[in-house]
């Protein structure tokens, strides 16, 4: 393959190495937000309390880049 026809393939992998609504679930709780459902509506996990995308991108950048979440 040409360097002209080279491409990159990025792969989600949150849920799939790591438990990201268990992770995020006990982090909010240790701060004090109450969880009612086990899995949300959405993936924005508004009813979880996650107040805005930057509140989530926190959470989620807490819970995966800082190493919170292990490989199953």
């Amino acid at each position: 393959m040409t360097a002209s026809r080279r491409f990159a393939v990025a792969v989600d992998l949150d849920d799939v190495c790591g438990d990201r609504l268990g992770i995020i679930s006990s982090m909010l709780r240790a701060e004090g937000r109450t969880i009612r459902h086990h899995h949300p509506a959405d993936w924005s996990l508004r009813e979880w309390g996650v107040r805005d995308q930057a509140d989530y991108d926190r959470l989620h950048y807490a819970a995966f880049v800082d190493g919170r979440a292990t490989v199953q």
